[in-house]
């Protein structure tokens, strides 16, 4: 004769050591998910650096200059939006038509603004990092002038001379040890903080930040709004993230690396 035995569910205390469990997991998941995306992101901004390298190369070896940048206030929307500055001529560069870069203090030689995507003939999407912040291209506006960098013209810059306004420090204001101070133009990322960054319809990413590096790149208030011209100057900083919150990325060519 069979005998039935009688079943016994799990206790409290063993349903409460499974869902543990399966929290665990679940948060390690979630974890291992996010740093993941995080990687993502940062190979996917890297990667349309290198694509905008090129552009960059494929168009000054056609028209021997480099483009003037856009302007990143505006919207994807709008028109103008991803083109050139008007006006890339000597004693104008950048900023003499209906298009202007966004730096308008012409006392030094660097302009700024958003990247030039239409105006280089490359996907819309290569004017935004990883993010989904716009680049921001810095120029050396002598360099944008026609003839340039095509060789016998009579504008021609060469290689070995010091054409480059930009600097690139390891911290912001430090002179001392600069990894360079004759770079010809950089592309910056403000990173997955954003702070400073722009959006698709050309407004400011406030996070509320302060660190001096990440005030020096994007040329802005701790509460992400663009700085005066007095306080623009002409140097970006390249260094590792920190528990400081700096997360930008920013990559550069000199005269001398571009043929």
């Amino acid at each position: 004769m069979n005998v039935m035995r009688p079943t016994h569910g799990f206790s409290l205390v063993e349903t409460a050591v499974v869902l543990l469990i399966f929290g665990a997991i679940a948060s390690m998941a979630i974890v291992g998910g996010s740093a993941w995306l995080e990687t993502q992101k940062q190979t996917s901004t890297r990667d349309k650096i290198e694509v905008i390298h090129n552009a960059l190369q494929n168009y000054y070896r056609v028209y021997g200059r480099l483009p003037c940048p856009s302007d990143y206030t505006l919207a994807t929307n709008n028109a103008n939006w991803a083109l050139e500055a008007n006006s890339p001529t000597a004693g104008d560069e950048c900023r003499g038509g209906t298009i202007v870069a966004n730096r308008t203090n012409m006392d030094t030689n660097v302009v700024f603004g958003g990247f030039p995507v239409r105006t280089l003939g490359i996907e819309d999407q290569m004017a935004f990092d990883g993010w989904e912040s716009a680049f921001v291209y810095y120029v050396d506006k002598r360099l944008t002038v026609a003839g340039t960098l095509l060789k016998g013209s009579a504008n021609y810059i060469a290689p070995d001379e010091p054409a480059g306004a930009i600097s690139i420090l390891i911290a912001a204001n430090n002179m001392t040890n600069p990894i360079t101070t004759t770079a010809a133009y950089a592309v910056v990322s403000m990173g997955a903080n954003r702070h400073g960054g722009r959006t698709s319809s050309g407004a400011t990413v406030n996070n509320n930040l302060s660190t001096n590096d990440e005030l020096e790149n994007c040329e802005c208030s701790a509460g992400g709004a663009l700085q005066g011209a007095s306080t623009w100057d002409d140097q970006l900083v390249s260094r590792l993230k920190t528990t400081d919150g700096f997360d930008d990325i920013v990559s550069f060519k000199l005269r001398r690396q571009m043929w």
